[in-house]
């Protein structure tokens, strides 16, 4: 089994099909296994996917060191120097791998060609903060249930949670991977994700970014990436109509997103082929 050493952490990953390199940075779930398959499939299938699970998570060990979105780029970093690819493609998804993407782009550039940041935020916003406090509240004093409940309200559209809540709440729907887990690392990198804040460094990166966002995405709103787009010097912005924050759920924003990225991706693969021509001719 491939693994990352970060310290005293072992980093766990998994290099899946053919293609062009893409790293997977990805939220509050084990990424691995059967987290692979909520890769939108034009990446799946048409290009190299690393994921990883985050230290702490799945397979990945902990330390049990302070963690920031830093620190998860760091070890998303070493997964990358470790799987020996070079420089990939960033697929920074799931809120969390948005942010911790931020920083790896800015403190990594040698090992990054583009980057897409899919439902993210750029630093503290107050009704968002509200947002993680209620979630936390739940966490601690209602329990992994009460926490995932509020969670899956907020992700899903009233529609689809009337439609499947039975199925949203079961031990296979919403973070169900952790409803009998050791749940102290999954706090500590949720705290992570609410101290986020990369706007010092943000005009920094210098790799081409495509922000992702659903136009219905209550967690992450059209707003937070208004502002990504706003502060990233290569950046353009994409809001995905009709489309909540668990993207999956709306099948026409899903195929969209996949379209989106995989044709951004290959696009830059194009461009940066040419460049090498170029600075490879002749005078």
């Amino acid at each position: 089994m491939p693994y990352a050493q970060v310290g005293e952490s072992r980093i766990y990953y998994e290099v899946r099909g053919d293609g062009p390199a893409v790293i997977c940075p990805g939220g509050w779930s084990i990424l691995t296994g059967a987290g692979h398959d909520r890769l939108p499939p034009q990446l799946r299938e048409g290009f190299t996917t690393i994921v990883y699970d985050h230290r702490g998570l799945g397979r990945s060990t902990d330390d049990s060191s302070s963690i920031s979105t830093v620190t998860l780029a760091d070890d998303a970093s070493a997964v990358i120097r470790h799987a020996g690819f070079g420089r990939v493609h960033v697929f920074g998804h799931g809120g969390l791998g948005a942010c911790l993407s931020q920083h790896l782009a800015a403190r990594h550039k040698d090992l990054v060609k583009g980057i897409v940041l899919v439902a993210g935020w750029a630093g503290p916003d107050t009704y968002k903060q509200a947002q993680f406090a209620m979630a936390q509240f739940a966490f601690e004093h209602g329990g992994f249930e009460a926490y995932q409940r509020y969670g899956a309200l907020l992700i899903h559209t009233p529609e689809y949670f009337n439609d499947h809540s039975d199925e949203i709440l079961s031990a296979k729907g919403s973070w169900g991977e952790f409803k009998s887990a050791d749940l102290s690392a999954l706090r500590r990198i949720q705290r992570a994700t609410n101290e986020h804040d990369a706007r010092d460094i943000l005009p920094r990166i210098e790799a081409p970014c495509l922000v992702v966002h659903g136009e219905l995405d209550v967690v992450d709103p059209p707003r937070l990436g208004e502002e990504l787009a706003r502060l990233i010097p290569f950046a353009r912005l994409e809001i995905i109509p009709g489309t909540p924050h668990a993207m999956r759920t709306s099948p026409e924003g899903y195929k969209k997103l996949g379209s989106l990225v995989s044709t951004f991706f290959r696009q830059l693969e194009y461009w940066q082929a040419q460049a090498v021509s170029w600075q490879g001719a002749p005078e």
